[in-house]
């Protein structure tokens, strides 16, 4: 199963003695989807399965493995959110390969999950517009304490964007409502409310410190209570 904390480690290590420990305790798996060239014959034109049988055949290295392919596509479905995977791509077995562009003929569909937090915080638009440009979210956690959940951006503009800065500004604080330290990459230029505000968010999983990836802001909520931050 993939993890993007795991690999984290393994990023940006500059010392060589540290680097062939990490590589040592914690390997890294490179996983194989296609195959360009073969025997230095240029085959991105060939169909993907076609493609695929070549790659097959290939005689690949310790710690390099094939990544796995499923034509049922349902089951795959339902198994890979079962399991927290993020998602499926699906490849037309005809298609040839496009260097460099985006194509219909791969898609990636993610498996989002949803839960309600609240609004602890706000950032404006960089350039001065003054208007909404990222909320800061929580939850409280078994204890009562409100974690700090990350900062979203996405989904606010509008109607939206409006009534969620009006509601904030009339629920300004001057200190930070979160029990846990904000990173400063988020706080920087934060106005901080009271958190009463509770909108309704999208994202793909969370990171190591619980953080939300990639989440959207989908609306407001004033019929729902928040997620506790346990829940995944």
């Amino acid at each position: 199963m993939p993890s993007f904390a795991a690999i984290a480690d393994r990023m940006h290590v500059r010392d060589p003695r540290r680097a062939a420990e990490l590589a040592r305790v914690r390997p890294v798996t490179f996983m194989v989807f296609d195959v360009l060239r073969v025997a230095g014959a240029d085959v991105v034109e060939r169909p993907y399965d076609e493609r695929r049988r070549l790659l097959e055949a290939l005689d690949l290295p310790e710690h390099v493995l094939l990544s796995p392919v499923h034509d049922d596509g349902d089951d795959l479905w339902a198994v890979t959110r079962a399991h927290g995977l993020e998602g499926v791509v699906a490849k037309r077995r005809a298609s040839p390969y496009r260097p460099g562009a985006r194509s219909g003929d791969w898609v990636k569909a993610a498996h989002r999950r949803t839960r309600t937090a609240y609004v602890a915080g706000w950032r404006p638009e960089q350039g001065g517009s003054g208007r909404l440009g990222a909320l800061l979210l929580g939850a409280p956690d078994r204890d009562g304490a409100l974690r700090f959940l990350g900062r979203a951006g996405s989904g606010l503009s509008g109607p939206l964007a409006t009534r969620l800065r009006t509601s904030a500004l009339g629920l300004a604080r001057d200190t930070s409502p979160f029990a846990d330290t904000v990173p400063a990459v988020d706080a920087r230029g934060s106005h901080w409310c009271v958190p009463e505000l509770v909108v309704d968010v999208r994202y793909l999983g969370r990171g190591r410190a619980g953080r939300l990836r990639q989440p959207v802001v989908r609306g407001l909520r004033d019929d729902a209570t928040v997620d506790p931050w346990e829940q995944e």
